[in-house]
């Protein structure tokens, strides 16, 4: 007969995807609850373990469904064994029927601790990181903020008429024309033809 175990750890997960693979791998019984992983003294874990008979299997989602401690899932595997109850976990295809099939749990028990220490310690380090204290930025000096706060915006120069003569001048290219000297009434032409003259005039009188 198989047997099937499904566990969550907080109350936002949902048992649908194991209560789901465990049906498909034609289990007659599921035993679910919520709890954590960290120690096997769990209600419906331990209902479970009493309910196998000899020839039974114990078919479980993932091998962390079981426990989290390596001395725990070995433990309960070694249990298993001595009253000729299988085990199988179906994610990572881990049984305990043949000598492999015992030697790949191992296996995968081990690297499973060593994956949970390894967040373990990141975790840590992260924090300990986060709690250090951070070099103080200073915040701008007093001159530099008054200097600030003289000077106009760019909206501001648009809106205050008062603001306009500290706009920068736009470029204008010089004319050649406008260099030369306009009397008051009369006009740039008048000058320009009256120029060559007056030049030849004063140069007479040198």
């Amino acid at each position: 007969m198989r047997i099937g175990y499904a566990r969550v750890s907080t109350e936002d997960q949902r048992l649908d995807l194991q209560r789901d693979a465990l049906k498909q791998a034609k289990c007659r019984q599921v035993y679910e609850e919520q709890a954590t992983g960290k120690n096997i003294a769990r209600l419906q874990l331990e209902a479970c373990l009493k309910s196998l008979r000899e020839g039974d299997t114990l078919v479980v989602w993932r091998l962390d469904r079981l426990g989290r401690n390596l001395a725990d899932l070995v433990g309960l595997v070694a249990d298993m064994e001595i009253r000729k109850i299988n085990f199988e976990s179906l994610t990572e295809k881990i049984e305990t029927v043949s000598p492999a099939g015992r030697l790949v749990f191992h296996v995968f028990a081990a690297l499973a601790e060593f994956e949970r220490n390894l967040i373990r310690e990141r975790t840590m380090a992260g924090l300990i990181c986060s709690s250090r204290p951070r070099p103080y930025r200073w915040p701008p000096s007093k001159a530099h903020t008054e200097r600030d706060k003289d000077d106009p915006s760019p909206a501001q120069i648009g809106r205050d008429p008062c603001c306009r003569d500290r706009r920068p001048l736009p470029y204008r290219p010089l004319n050649p024309l406008s260099s030369h000297p306009q009397a008051p009434g009369l006009s740039q032409r008048c000058v320009l033809e009256a120029a060559p003259l007056l030049s030849i005039h004063l140069g007479s009188q040198g």
